[in-house]
């Protein structure tokens, strides 16, 4: 198994996601988040961070936190995949709307789900990534508060 020990082992071992957790915690003086040749968006550390910093980035960073169904939880009823690991069940799911459903990707399942949410008034806004060119890695943040929004990127 790879040690990770700094910022770089991250992004060189291809873990990054390019979310920017590393930057929220760190600061913009610390760490800078740019595009690369690649399309993908990526960390640099710019300025000195602390071993107590990069444990926190450690703590959330999703490239390196992959966990499973816990141990205790499995039993002789629990599923073994090469690609998921351990699972209790897997479940096909999609959208009900038909456009939603084809114009969508993964079904329009978590479209779907934000409308549920928006227009039941369970929450105030969902926060989401766009794709603003076709054939673009690159995302954008948006706020949406109704299925047809016209708000900023945060």
């Amino acid at each position: 198994m790879t040690s990770i020990n700094n910022l770089n082992d991250i992004v060189d071992n291809g873990l990054c996601i390019g979310c920017g957790l590393c930057q929220s915690i760190a600061g913009k003086e610390n760490i800078e988040v740019s595009m690369t040749p690649k399309g993908r968006l990526e960390p640099k550390e710019i300025g000195k961070i602390s071993p107590e910093v990069f444990k926190k980035i450690l703590n959330v960073c999703p490239g390196t936190i992959v966990e499973g169904l816990p141990k205790e939880e499995v039993t002789p009823k629990t599923e073994h995949n090469l690609v998921w690991g351990y699972y209790l069940s897997l479940c096909y799911s999609w959208s009900t709307d038909k456009k939603i459903r084809f114009e969508s990707s993964t079904g329009g399942l978590l479209n779907g789900l934000s409308l549920y949410l928006l227009e039941s008034k369970k929450v105030d806004f969902i926060v989401s990534l766009f794709v603003r060119i076709k054939k673009s890695r690159l995302c954008f943040t948006y706020c949406c508060r109704s299925k047809k929004t016209n708000e900023k990127y945060i």
